[in-house]
């Protein structure tokens, strides 16, 4: 059972959020073999953009 942590700048809507714990759940299934309703390790992070650091070379979607 994976532990997947996907941090967030706060402030996305609940529908963002559901749309990408259903990718990361269908992913897992595909690649890691998960199964099926395993989502209770999915946890998302709200992180404030004073909080917010990023280097070069990481996808950002602000």
């Amino acid at each position: 059972m994976p532990f997947t942590r996907v941090s967030l700048l706060r402030g996305k809507s609940v529908e963002f959020k559901e749309t990408v714990i259903e990718s990361v759940y269908r992913s897992m299934r595909a690649t890691l073999a998960v199964a099926e309703n395993d989502r209770f390790l999915i946890c998302i992070v709200d992180i404030p953009k004073e909080n917010w650091s990023m280097g070069l070379g990481v996808a950002s979607f602000a």
